[in-house]
């Protein structure tokens, strides 16, 4: 298509990492294993930095369609507490 520009990237990688900072030191051996408990937002993933409206696109196949679900989705994640 000569003279049209595309906004969307040829490649969209929706996969996320997410690092938390905890409260304290989890410590982990032979006789402790401790337990993260985390939080997770479900309005959050619609009602986010980006809000999500299906109603005029209820069909999420292409990686391009799930970048605002997946921005929310990194930032509706939280961490809680730890159990030692």
């Amino acid at each position: 298509m000569v003279g049209k520009t595309s906004l969307v990237p040829l490649f969209v990688y929706n996969n996320k990492r997410i690092s938390f900072d905890f409260d304290t030191d989890a410590i982990v051996d032979a006789k402790s294993s401790p337990h993260v408990h985390m939080t997770f937002d479900v309005l959050g993933l619609f009602n986010g930095h980006h809000k999500v409206d299906f109603t005029g696109n209820h069909n999420v196949h292409k990686p391009s369609d799930g970048v605002d679900i997946a921005h929310n989705m990194e930032e509706s994640f939280s961490f809680d507490h730890i159990h030692q």
